[in-house]
């Protein structure tokens, strides 16, 4: 990825800011409609997580608990 010039200075935020604004940032784009595609390799590794999921071989964390650990960092 090049340098671009951003509207503000984010590397004063912390690295849980930071990917809180990138969580808004996203989030945003769904708000106004954008639609995204992905690509045939990226479906299969979602499709093989969300069957490790399903089938208990990995854990997660609901994102209301991932949220509040960020933003106590």
């Amino acid at each position: 990825m090049t340098e671009a010039h951003h509207p503000f200075d984010f590397t004063q935020l912390s690295p849980a800011e930071r990917i809180l604004l990138v969580q808004d940032i996203w989030d945003s784009l769904f708000r106004e409609g954008h639609q995204f595609s992905i690509s045939d390799e990226q479906k299969q590794e979602l499709d093989s997580r969300w069957d490790q999921f399903q089938s208990g071989t990995m854990s997660a964390s609901p994102w209301p608990e991932v949220k509040n650990r960020l933003q106590r960092e």
